[in-house]
């Protein structure tokens, strides 16, 4: 029988199949389906499927959590219908072992009792606040954690993210004023829970939305800060990957998601009732996250940032073989062992050794993790996950971190223009745009917020230094694009200057091999 023959995954197949003689396979328990809705999710992308929703299945299979998730797709409506097609459910492939010798474990997740696109079911969606919910979870990418004055409630749905939350909070407020919640956020930004909590509190003022539902806000609502850590890479790419893994499941899925074994989440003991007990499932709730989230966003995701732009460039697909690259890995290193990890102090972690547990990560054979698609909104990760380390390895060291700046400096040279047209955007979907153009020729569209940042720099007009520099100058002192002037933190500016200018003049490569040069062995 062919892959694409096999029955599609269903609660169906879950009752008739034998699944319980399958060691490799979790599988959810009967009573799971008919348990109520008591959680409001924003966003089905694979990370949040990947994480969140897993840890609140365990939950619910240890009987510790008594409700399921009702989820929206903010901006699209494929995810959805796929997921409906198998009553929501999918299965999530932990991916490890070496490359000769492949584990995979496989769970069939059923934390999501609905899944409706925004566009087309917000009444919908916004009825759900009505209901038994106690929990908001989310994953909204970082340009998403931010308030849009312009947007409207009256909107069916509004078009930013926090719109579309204020609204439901707003509308829960109206109909069960003397209820309370939580809002967890996944996003990798420092203090996420307080950056949605002003986002919201923003687009309330901006809609006029009154001062009682304020008060209601601050007194009945909390959002907690959030620190998720596991590398979810989300639908296999590959077709012949994924009807591997249908052929072994014995069905199709259409929703499935690959990710590495590890997986964590810590979240800030600051709930406004009874605390759910997501801890039965390994959720750690902690008084200060802060600590174990600065490291995580400055040395496991700043080297993901720190990484992927110059590798891109360079024509390597994959994480897992920039850290193989004989010039990629020792940029990764230097940059993690000798200009973040020593700059941070925790008690009872040690830093250095968690960078080197995230390389190692980075180099799982299985994880099909695509430097183009952590590409996606590097203007935006860029500034919460290379600047602080940036400038804080020029206060305590008093020298400009040469990997780091040469990190930025990718990221403005990815950024930089090479014409409008047609390319695929990391989920596949073909879409126009600014596009740019590798050091090899081909091209890609730029998925970023600040696609047009350079474009007074385009590809082709020249690498003349006093040219460059005339454009470079604002966009680097510009602190509302990296939260501080990079012309104020020492050289750093100027370093960024210098290696964006050696891009443009010989390449990426040689640019790299220059400043690998400059740090000795």
């Amino acid at each position: 029988m062919g892959a694409e023959s096999l029955p599609l995954l269903s609660r169906r197949l879950i009752r008739e199949a034998r699944f319980q003689d399958r060691p490799d396979l979790g599988v959810p328990g009967p009573g799971l389906f008919d348990l109520p809705v008591k959680v409001f999710q924003i966003g089905l992308g694979g990370y949040i499927r990947g994480h969140a929703d897993v840890f609140l299945h365990d939950a619910i299979a240890a009987g510790a959590y008594g409700g399921r998730a009702a989820a929206i797709q903010p901006n699209s409506v494929e995810a959805p219908r796929k997921l409906a097609a198998q009553d929501n459910l999918y299965t999530v492939v932990s991916v490890g072992g070496t490359e000769a010798r492949p584990e995979f474990r496989y769970k069939i997740v059923g934390s999501l009792a609905c899944a409706v696109a925004a566009r087309e079911r917000w009444a919908e969606a916004l009825s759900w606040a009505e209901g038994e919910i106690d929990l908001v979870t989310m994953v909204v990418t970082e340009s998403g954690v931010r308030p849009d004055p312009a947007d409207r409630l009256d909107a069916a749905p509004p078009r930013s993210a926090m719109g579309k939350l204020t609204a439901f909070l707003h509308r829960r407020w109206q109909s069960r004023p003397n209820s309370c919640l939580a809002v967890l956020d996944s996003d990798n930004v420092a203090e996420n829970g307080e950056q949605v909590r002003e986002a919201v509190l923003a687009m309330a003022d901006a809609w006029g939305l009154g001062g009682r539902f304020r008060d209601w806000l601050r007194a009945s609502v909390t959002f907690p800060v959030t620190l998720g850590d596991r590398m979810v890479p989300g639908f296999p790419r590959d077709e012949a990957v994924l009807r591997r893994h249908w052929e072994a499941l014995g069905y199709r899925d259409e929703g499935m998601v690959l990710a590495e074994p590890f997986s964590l989440w810590v979240v800030e003991d600051r709930f406004p009732g009874r605390r759910p007990a997501l801890d039965a499932a390994g959720v750690k709730f902690v008084t200060d996250v802060r600590a174990y989230e600065r490291m995580k966003i400055a040395i496991l995701n700043g080297a993901h940032t720190g990484l992927v732009h110059a590798a891109a460039l360079m024509g390597v697909a994959y994480v897992r073989d920039a850290v193989r690259h004989p010039l990629l890995r020792p940029h990764a290193e230097r940059l993690m062992f000798r200009e973040v990890a020593p700059y941070f102090e925790i008690a009872g972690e040690d830093p250095t050794q968690y960078a080197r547990d995230a390389l190692a990560r980075f180099a799982n054979p299985h994880l099909d993790h695509t430097t183009y698609q952590i590409c996606t909104d590097g203007s935006t990760k860029a500034r919460h996950r290379l600047i602080p380390s940036l400038v804080r390895h020029v206060e305590k060291a008093g020298a400009t971190p040469p990997h780091l700046a040469f990190a930025v400096s990718a990221l403005l040279r990815y950024l930089t223009p090479a014409g409008r047209g047609e390319a695929q955007d990391a989920k596949g979907t073909l879409r126009r745009g600014v596009l740019g153009r590798r050091d090899d020729g081909t091209t890609y569209l730029i998925d970023d917020p600040r696609a047009d940042l350079l474009s007074g720099l385009p590809l082709g007009s020249g690498s003349d230094r006093t040219a460059l520099d005339a454009v470079l100058g604002p966009i680097l002192a510009d602190a509302s694009l990296w939260g501080v002037n990079l012309r104020a933190a020492g050289g750093a500016a100027e370093a960024v200057q210098q290696y964006y200018a050696e891009m443009r003049a010989g390449g990426v490569e040689a640019a790299l091999r220059g400043v690998l040069g400059e740090g000795g062995d």
